[in-house]
């Protein structure tokens, strides 16, 4: 029962960002923003050296989401992804959410019992995989009863020819003329309908799935873009993906690098030299980490043979972490904001976010526009 004295315990952030209101879908949203700047480079594989402009990027996805819809997939069919980082990866979300078909993102590192779990829970028409997880995937749908999802490889693999249903990744990418200027992605209720599935960690048992919306997707980038109008930064700043897309974190994080402008380095997994080197490379300005990450860069000897002095930002939640590794970190690398938030899938993001100028070390920080607490 809600009485009176339990308002004394609710904070609220102040009213939502309204700028993004005028578009009908997610959808809507990151095409605006793909075509605001069609020459920037917005993403970047730093194994392969390809690079993705943002015209790129809005081509090759919607080329994918009219695949997808020959294919038969709609809004109403889910799809998943259970594969390592990569360029293919970001055009899938983007492509998905085009289609308006709500994406799953599936950890790669399942074994074959929480992979079964997984595709129970998000019951997909279509898998896209890497090739490293070509055989767990095959292997773990023959113990699956009743229809199983068709399955796209995004790569090659040596043993391919064995799984003559699979589905080529390029051959999903429509090649009939396209317009991208007046590309428009499916029409959908944004309020109602969902474009990402992420699974929770499951510390209180098996992962459930979480399904975040068009609109708390909308919401999340509209702070962010608040966020980045305070703080006046530089036109186009270089970010680095080095978590793993299927968490919330690093995949909405990679919404919203997209629609603000920065330039996206994907890596495919954590690798401490790939890291501090792209670091170094592509003069990286921000990256989203966890304490694991932090404790790296406060303590392994090895970061200081790297130039690591473009970094400007820090964001780091997921688990707890301290005072002191911040501390370390801050004065290690000379990083100006280290910024502390705590969310959950559940709530898209954070709902509370060290945001602006203020930068208490040790702190999650005030709760964030829109954002009710108690």
């Amino acid at each position: 029962m809600h009485t009176k004295e339990d308002d004394q315990f609710v904070l609220y952030g102040g009213p939502d960002p309204t700028d993004l209101d005028r578009y009908g879908s997610l959808g809507e949203v990151i095409v605006a923003e793909l075509k605001l700047r069609p020459a920037n480079i917005g993403l970047i594989d730093p194994v392969t050296l390809e690079e993705l402009s943002y015209s790129q990027i809005l081509e090759r996805s919607a080329r994918l989401a009219i695949g997808l819809a020959k294919l038969g997939i709609k809004r109403t069919d889910n799809v998943a992804i259970f594969s390592q980082n990569s360029l293919e990866y970001c055009i899938t979300m983007f492509g998905s959410i085009f289609v308006g078909a709500p994406l799953a993102l599936l950890n790669p590192a399942y074994v074959e019992g929480e992979l079964r779990h997984a595709i129970g829970l998000a019951n997909p028409k279509l898998i896209f995989i890497s090739p490293d997880v070509l055989q767990k995937l095959m292997h773990t749908l023959r113990g699956i009863q009743g229809p199983k999802p068709r399955v796209v490889l995004c790569g090659e693999h040596p043993d391919a020819r064995q799984y003559p249903e699979l589905i080529p990744f390029a051959s999903l990418l429509d090649n009939a003329p396209l317009d991208v200027n007046v590309y428009r992605p499916e029409p959908v209720n944004k309020a109602g309908q969902v474009a990402l599935i992420v699974l929770s960690s499951g510390t209180t048992g098996l992962p459930k799935g979480v399904e975040l919306t068009h609109q708390s997707i909308i919401a999340t980038i509209a702070h962010s873009k608040e966020s980045a109008k305070l703080l006046e930064l530089p036109d186009q700043l270089v970010a680095l993906a080095v978590t793993p897309l299927f968490h919330v974190v690093a995949g909405v994080g990679l919404l919203n690098m997209v629609t603000n402008n920065c330039r996206c380095v994907v890596m495919p997994r954590f690798d401490p030299h790939l890291f501090l080197s792209c670091i170094e490379k592509y003069r990286v300005n921000l990256m989203t980490l966890v304490p694991p990450l932090m404790v790296f860069l406060a303590k392994h000897p090895m970061v200081d043979n790297y130039d690591l002095s473009s970094l400007m930002t820090l964001f780091c939640g997921a688990a707890p972490l301290s005072k002191e590794i911040e501390d370390q970190v801050r004065e290690r690398l000379g990083v100006a904001f280290i910024r502390q938030g705590y969310g959950m899938s559940e709530t898209t993001l954070g709902v509370l976010m060290q945001d602006g100028f203020e930068n208490k070390a040790g702190s999650v920080g005030k709760v964030r526009m829109g954002q009710w607490v108690k």
